[in-house]
C-alpha cells in the first residue's frame, strides 16, 4: 500500500473516550489474566490507530502547508492528542492496580508498567492545557518556516532552496546567499522571540506544576542519565574534543590558504566541498544497490520505501524544511521527509534517516506491536541512525566519485564537530530553562559566551553574531 492510498478519517473523540472507559471497566472486573490481556490488546489497537492518523495528518500537512484541510487536521491533533493521552493515562492507573501484574510482566515485559508509572506521574489537567498551547505555538512556527521564501538573484526559493548557492566556490555568491537567508530570519525575529518566550515559560510552568524545580529536571526525569553525568561528559568534551576541533580548523585554514573564515564560509576545500555526482534517477538506483549489497534485510527495506512513496526529497514552496523520519505504526510504514538541493549533506541526511526508518520497520517486522515498545529514547534512536551512516561507508564512491575521500573526511570531522555543537546547545538549553524569564538580549549574550568556550577559535563568527544579535 502506497502512502497516497492510505485513507484518512478524523477520529471521533467522544467515541474514543466512551470506548476506553468501557475497556477500563472490563479490565477492572476481569477475573483472569487472559481477559486482561484481551482488553490490553484492544487498548493498544486504539493507540496504534490514533497515532497513525496523527502521523498521517502531520506528514500530509508537512508536504504541503498550503493544504487547508490538513492544516485543520494538524491543529485538531495538536489540541486532542493531550486529551487522548489523558484517556490512556486513565487506563494506566487501572493497569497499575491489577493483581495479575507479575503474570502480565512475564507476558509483556516490565517496560510497559514502567511507562505506565512514569506517564501517570507526568500528567494533570494543567499540563494537558499547556501541552495543547505548546502544540498550537509549534504549529504556527512550522507554518511560518514552511511557507517562508527567499528572493535571490531575482528568483524566489523556499528556505531550503539556497543550499547550492551557500556552498558555491564563489565567495560573493556564498555571502549573498547567506545574507538572503539571514534577511528572512531577521524579518521574523520579533515574532520568533515572542513564540520562544511563551514556549519556555509554558514548559517551566508545566514542570513546576508537576513538582519539578524547572523544565531541566523534568527532562532528565525522562532519561536514564542525569545532570551530573551530562556535566562530566561536557567537561571531557571541553578537554579532548574542543582542542581536536581546533586542530581540524587550523588544517582547514591551511588547505584554504586563508587566515580566517567568515560567517558565510561553508566551503572547506579550495576546490570546493564534496558534491553528489549523480542525478536524481541514478541517486535512487545507487541507493537501492547500496542497500541490496549491505544485507538482505536492508535490501527488502529499501525496496519497500521506494515502492510505497515513503521518501519525499524534493524542495518546494510550502513544504516543511529540514529532514525527519516518521512512522505510520498501524502499518509499520516509516516515512522520510527531506529537502535535497544536491549538496553532500543531503546524502548524509538520507542515510541517517534511513537508519531511523530501518529501526521502525524492523521493529514492526519482528512482530512488536505494543506501542510502549515502539519508541526508543532519542539517544538510543540516534544509535540506529549514526550506525547506518557508518555501515554504508564502503558504498560512498558511486555517489561522490572523485569527491569520495573528501566526503569521508568531511563526514568524520563533522561527527566530531557535532559532539561539540550538541554540548554547546545543551549548555544553552540549561541556561534557558533555568532562567525562563531571561530576555532575548540575555539569551543572545549567553550564546556568545558559550561560543567562546566551545569554539574559542571562531573569533570572526562571534564578532558577526555580536553585531547582529546584541
Amino acid at each position: 500500500m502506497k502512502l497516497s492510498e492510505i485513507t484518512y478519517q478524523r477520529p471521533n473523540m467522544d467515541t474514543l473516550q466512551q470506548t476506553l472507559e468501557n475497556l477500563c471497566t472490563q479490565f477492572e472486573n476481569a477475573t483472569n489474566v487472559g481477559t486482561q490481556l484481551e482488553v490490553m490488546h484492544q487498548v493498544n489497537e486504539l493507540q496504534l490507530e490514533f497515532s497513525t492518523l496523527a502521523a498521517l495528518a502531520r506528514i500530509r500537512y508537512d508536504l504541503n502547508s498550503f493544504d487547508t484541510f490538513y492544516e485543520g487536521e494538524r491543529a485538531f491533533f495538536g489540541k486532542q492528542t493531550p486529551v487522548f493521552f489523558n484517556y490512556i493515562h486513565g487506563f494506566y492507573r487501572v493497569l497499575l492496580k491489577t493483581p495479575f501484574r507479575h503474570l502480565l510482566e512475564e507476558k509483556l515485559g516490565k517496560r510497559l508498567f514502567q511507562v505506565a508509572e512514569f506517564s501517570t506521574q507526568q500528567n494533570n489537567e494543567t499540563s494537558t492545557n499547556i501541552d495543547q498551547e505548546l502544540n498550537r505555538l509549534e504549529g504556527e512556527y512550522f507554518k511560518t518556516i514552511s511557507q517562508g521564501t527567499v528572493t535571490f538573484q531575482g528568483e524566489k526559493y523556499p528556505l531550503r532552496g539556497l543550499g547550492k548557492f551557500t556552498q558555491s566556490k564563489d565567495t560573493l555568491i556564498r555571502k549573498a546567499a547567506k545574507d538572503a537567508q539571514f534577511d528572512f530570519w531577521a524579518s521574523k525575529e520579533k515574532e520568533f522571540h515572542q513564540t520562544f518566550d511563551k514556549m519556555v515559560q509554558l514548559r517551566d510552568k508545566r514542570a513546576q506544576g508537576l513538582g519539578f524545580k524547572s523544565y531541566v529536571e523534568e527532562s532528565y526525569h525522562h532519561c536514564d542519565f542525569n545532570g551530573e553525568q551530562v556535566a562530566t561528559f561536557n567537561q571531557a568534551v571541553l578537554k579532548y574534543f574542543v582542542p581536536l576541533n581546533q586542530r581540524l580548523y587550523e588544517r582547514r585554514l591551511k588547505r584554504m590558504e586563508v587566515d580566517q573564515v567568515y560567517y558565510y564560509d561553508s566551503v572547506k576545500y579550495k576546490n570546493g566541498n564534496p558534491k553528489l555526482r549523480v542525478e536524481r534517477a541514478e541517486l535512487w538506483a545507487n541507493t537501492q544497490k547500496m542497500y541490496t549489497e549491505l544485507s538482505p534485510e536492508t535490501d527488502v527495506f529499501c525496496q519497500f520505501m521506494l515502492e510505497n512513496e515513503l521518501l519525499d526529497t524534493e524542495v518546494r514552496e510550502g513544504k516543511c524544511p529540514g529532514t525527519y523520519a516518521s512512522v505510520l505504526q498501524k502499518y509499520g510504514m516509516p516515512f522520510i521527509l527531506a529537502n535535497f538541493t544536491g549538496i553532500a549533506r543531503n546524502f548524509n541526511s538520507l542515510v541517517h534517516e534511513m537508519g531511523h526508518a530501518f529501526q521502525k520497520r524492523q521493529t514492526y517486522k519482528e512482530g512488536i506491536r505494543q506501542i510502549e515498545y515502539l519508541y526508543p529514547q532519542s539517544d538510543v534512536a540516534e544509535i540506529h541512525a549514526i550506525a547506518m551512516e557508518l555501515f554504508t561507508w564502503d558504498w560512498y564512491s558511486p555517489f561522490f566519485k572523485d569527491d569520495t575521500a573528501k566526503f569521508q573526511f568531511s563526514k568524520i570531522s563533522g561527527m566530531l564537530n557535532s559532539i561539540v555543537s550538541n554540548c554547546c546547545t545543551e549548555a544553552f538549553q540549561q541556561f534557558i530553562y533555568r532562567n525562563p524569564k531571561a530576555s532575548p538580549t540575555e539569551r543572545n549574550q549567553k550564546w556568545l559566551e558559550l561560543e567562546k568556550v566551545y569554539y574559542p577559535y571562531h573569533t570572526e563568527r562571534r564578532l558577526f553574531m555580536a553585531t547582529t544579535l546584541i
